[in-house]
């Protein structure tokens, strides 16, 4: 396999290309259900690993967390460090590498990375990385791209307009698979959950939108430079895709992700459930469910075999500044698997 510097130099060069901040707009949402389904508070020293332009490192910190945040990236450490200064919120930024992070084992109390450690070249190490500096009963939250999802089928339709990958390669949205996740996580002694979520995206069309990523997103920059010539064919499978998952009504693109989000429980934390009160409503068993440190949940129990959540208020949610560009309305991130574990004695 090449060396994995060469590869890091690359990845590198890939986020620093197009503009990467303004792509990071569109997971801030994801940012904020991954730290809030860990539990932040003023207690917690927290560490964000590949934290990017800071997402959620800045949320982390709004909720009075000690807050860490690395990333591989010098570009996007700046423009994190820019962010916090702006927000007056205290955030540690340093340039690193999740396969070896700088930080004693058992560090800190929650360990997060949205679409981030999923793309070091060494997915087991990095795995390992995170549950080591992870203390026992602390949570580790991460989500990745799904292969399934439009993201990661976006990567794999690219990949198969490139050459082959080095011998040893693993797909970064493998982080993304249930199988895969316990496979990372099997000897640290994490328990972890998965629920599937999803969010929307929109723009004026499926051509706007792959020009936009072919302008402003590192790996689809990066292909189009390698491809030459051979970008119009690329580009022309991209919009297919997009089109595929167009549910639009009125000619413009509207597509639809689906995420895993974890709601655990665990053993040296409060219980996450309290409040719970029936709303009389004439024929239906309804449940309206506080979640320390979380939301509310309304839950229709009329069919006990069959109950389902009917809504829901996230409470970290009202603590972001919703972006609505000119081009493009996201709701909340893509399909990704969110994944919890926490680490035992």
């Amino acid at each position: 396999m090449t060396d994995s510097s060469e590869i890091k130099d690359r990845q590198r060069a890939m986020w620093t290309a197009g503009d990467y901040p303004t792509i990071a707009r569109w997971i801030e949402p994801a940012s904020a259900t991954v730290v809030a389904s860990v539990g932040v508070g003023d207690t917690e020293r927290v560490l964000d690993v590949a934290t990017g332009t800071g997402n959620a490192a800045l949320v982390a910190a709004a909720l009075g967390a000690e807050v860490t945040g690395l990333d591989l990236t010098p570009k996007l450490i700046e423009v994190a460090r820019r962010r916090a200064q702006e927000a007056e919120l205290r955030v540690e930024l340093l340039e690193g590498d999740a396969e070896n992070l700088p930080f004693d084992d058992d560090s800190f109390d929650r360990v997060v990375s949205v679409f981030g450690v999923m793309f070091a070249p060494d997915q087991q190490r990095a795995a390992d990385e995170l549950a080591r500096v992870c203390r026992p009963g602390g949570r580790i939250g991460v989500c990745a791209w799904t292969p399934d999802g439009v993201n990661g089928r976006m990567f794999a339709l690219i990949g198969s307009h490139m050459p082959p990958p080095p011998e040893g390669f693993m797909p970064p949205v493998l982080w993304g698979t249930e199988e895969r996740l316990r496979q990372l996580f099997a000897g640290s002694g994490a328990e972890l959950s998965f629920e599937r979520r999803f969010s929307t995206f929109e723009d004026e069309s499926s051509e706007a939108w792959v020009d936009y990523n072919s302008e402003a997103l590192g790996p689809v920059i990066l292909a189009k430079q390698a491809l030459g010539d051979g970008w119009g064919a690329a580009r022309q499978d991209l919009v297919a895709l997009y089109d595929d998952a167009n549910e639009s009504g009125d000619g413009k693109l509207e597509f639809r992700g689906h995420y895993k989000m974890p709601a655990p429980e665990l053993e040296q934390e409060n219980c996450v459930a309290h409040n719970g009160s029936i709303v009389p409503v004439p024929g239906r068993d309804i449940m309206a469910q506080a979640w320390y440190q979380g939301g509310v949940s309304l839950m229709d129990f009329t069919d006990p075999e069959n109950a389902f959540e009917i809504a829901y208020f996230d409470q970290l949610r009202e603590q972001l500044d919703e972006t609505k560009s000119a081009r493009h309305n996201v709701a909340d991130g893509n399909d990704f698997v969110d994944i919890n574990g926490h680490r035992r004695h």
